[in-house]
């Protein structure tokens, strides 16, 4: 469904992220792991890891924001099925730029979207692509926590340094709070939701339909 949106960002009190996160961290046996020391050296920026990401020119005349989260199956799908024709036709020739906005639905999305953000902005794309091409595979482990770090290995991420992302507070708020505003000021459910120009996309539409609403749109 297509519809009309607009707003301004809120700022969300500091209750109402503590809530959102507690209703993350309910499960004791999601935070397995999650509690051993870390060393003193590792430390993430989670003003840089907020930063905003984008794939496409700044130049680019249409901006794509997607909101998603790492456990959504459709969204997967939109990553691995989509995309990369997207990519290829309107992102790589300049028509579109697109922002990547955190919408996690669950303590596992959280965790992995604070281990992508930590990583450098050159490689970001580059493990979100992962994540979702392996998405079954590590959502589905006996030891996510494992399974996080040995993707988070591949991006040239430490161990130690994934536990501290899982671990910022900081960073975890701001991902909280993303999708906070979202979902209060922009009506975002569910995922995955793109906002492509004045127009909001609720959910995953194949690659013919969602091909020809960027064409019309860039044209």
């Amino acid at each position: 469904m297509i519809t009309k949106y607009c707003g301004e960002e809120l700022k969300l009190d500091r209750r109402t992220l503590n809530l959102v996160l507690a209703s993350f961290l309910a499960a004791p046996t999601a935070l397995a792991g999650l509690s051993r020391p870390l060393q003193a050296q590792t430390t993430v920026d989670a003003a840089a890891a907020l930063a905003p990401r984008f794939l496409g020119s700044e130049d680019a005349p249409l901006t794509m924001i997607e909101y998603f989260s790492l456990t959504c199956g459709a969204c997967g799908k939109f990553h691995r099925d989509v995309l990369p024709t997207l990519k290829e036709k309107y992102i790589d020739t300049g028509k579109l730029r697109m922002e990547y906005r955190d919408f996690p639905l669950d303590i596992w999305a959280l965790r992995a979207a604070a281990m992508a953000r930590s990583a450098p902005q050159k490689r970001y794309d580059a493990l979100i692509t992962v994540l979702f091409d392996q998405q079954a595979r590590w959502t589905r482990a006996d030891d996510v926590l494992a399974a996080l770090k040995q993707i988070g290995r591949l991006a040239g991420l430490s161990s130690n340094y994934v536990q501290a992302a899982l671990m910022n507070t900081e960073l975890l708020d701001g991902i909280a709070n993303s999708r906070l505003v979202a979902n209060r000021d922009l009506g975002v459910q569910s995922t995955p939701t793109f906002l492509i120009g004045d127009r909001k996309l609720d959910g995953f539409l194949p690659l013919d339909e969602f091909d020809a609403l960027l064409a019309e749109m860039t044209n």
